[in-house]
């Protein structure tokens, strides 16, 4: 969605895009405070977003991205997902050969099917670029964001040549990062044995196979996780649901594209591989929240207050679950030291009487208000002064 094109109003109005909408607003201005407050540097403000296939977790970020772009926001804001960052066709089929039998490999999503480098350096150049651009405003560096078509090798799917990537301007106020397993971490290994064994889900799977996808895991927590000042996530009602939306995605694909997408059960099957990993590493993510130290000793972006220094502030996770229809069952937001809060927020337009926003969010708004009450009030002084000879003679024929 380009800049340029305002949001969808039905999509702009559904719940959970307001409720994801008041929260990256209400923490968006704790993180410019937090930062004017320790005199650090400004910086991307990142979002990560999770939710399963067909979700409407990508259509929903694009669709916050559009609003934040939007008045009375002005913001410069950059989307992009984890499934921009899949192997090559060609890396993926070395992926393949370098685990013969291993059925989770065989097909992208899978923890080890994503390039970290790829997402090391994209993620290293946006805030490179964000910072060039601070030091000299005329210098309008950009960085090429990767594209990926799942509808090429008959819906195996390809990375695009660099030519078709997207380029986007510096600077970023607003960084979304979206995926359907972000916010997944590994269970350790003196306890993965006795969750497969009780986890449907996974024992369709060999045990060696689940193994190899959750020490996969491990290195996205490193190389990913790190960057997310707050996170959202859309969890589904029952995992059951992810089978029908994301034929719904591929109908609504080959639909609109006229592109030779996967069969019924080719989705089916696809969506197979993708339920060990829902089965195993959801029910945490549900339970302790995106924050909540995995272990006893915390990875730097974990806990209450950050050891790296990053923004750090309470209910920084949102869960929004949601039902077959994709309409909003319940919503509630964690913090690490307490459990999940409901969480009912107002509609995005009524968000400037929220208690949590100040007025800087709203402030070109409010200069645009003020500038037209001030125009209008000058406008009423001069016709009353250019008139006044009139208007007294006519309060002083009443007054007889």
């Amino acid at each position: 969605m380009s800049n340029s094109q305002a949001p969808n109003a039905y999509l702009a109005e559904l719940e959970q895009t307001q409720l994801a909408l008041n929260h990256i607003l209400q923490h968006y201005d704790g993180f410019r405070q937090a930062l004017m407050t320790s005199n650090k540097p400004t910086k991307p403000f990142v979002v990560g977003f999770s939710g399963c296939q067909g979700s409407g977790k990508t259509t929903t970020c694009e669709t916050l991205a559009s609003i934040l772009r939007e008045e009375p926001y002005n913001l410069s804001v950059v989307v992009f997902s984890l499934d921009d960052l899949y192997l090559t066709r060609k890396d993926q089929v070395e992926l393949v050969n370098n685990h013969p039998g291993n059925r989770l490999l065989e097909l992208r999503g899978q923890f080890g099917s994503h390039d970290l480098e790829l997402a090391k350096k994209v993620f290293a150049d946006l805030l490179d670029a964000h910072h060039k651009y601070l030091e000299s405003p005329t210098s309008a560096p950009t960085v090429a964001i990767p594209r990926y078509d799942k509808s090429l090798h008959q819906g195996r799917g390809d990375r695009l040549d660099k030519s078709e990537w997207t380029r986007v301007a510096a600077p970023y106020d607003i960084i979304i990062f979206e995926g359907w397993s972000l916010g997944f971490k590994h269970l350790p290994d003196s306890i993965l044995q006795e969750v497969y064994e009780i986890t449907p889900q996974a024992t369709k799977f060999s045990f060696v196979e689940v193994s190899s996808i959750n020490n996969n895991l491990k290195a996205y927590e490193d190389t990913i996780y790190p960057y997310f000042d707050i996170f959202c996530h859309m969890a589904p009602t029952s995992l059951e649901n992810v089978y029908q939306w994301r034929l719904e995605q591929e109908h609504n694909m080959i639909k609109t594209r006229g592109v030779q997408g996967m069969s019924d059960e080719q989705v089916t099957a696809f969506v197979d591989t993708y339920m060990p990993a829902y089965g195993l590493f959801m029910p945490r993510l549900e339970r302790y929240g995106f924050f909540e130290p995995n272990s006893d000793a915390p990875k730097p972006y974990e806990g209450p207050v950050r050891a790296d220094g990053g923004y750090t502030a309470p209910l920084r996770h949102l869960k929004i679950v949601i039902d077959l229809k994709r309409k909003v069952a319940s919503s509630s937001r964690k913090d690490v030291t307490d459990g999940w809060i409901p969480y009912n927020a107002p509609y995005y337009h009524n968000i400037r009487n929220s208690p949590y926003v100040s007025s800087f969010v709203f402030k070109r708004r409010n200069l645009q208000n003020f500038t037209a009450v001030f125009t209008v009030s000058v406008s009423i002084i001069a016709i009353a002064y250019h008139y006044r000879r009139d208007l007294l003679a006519l309060v002083s024929k009443y007054r007889r």
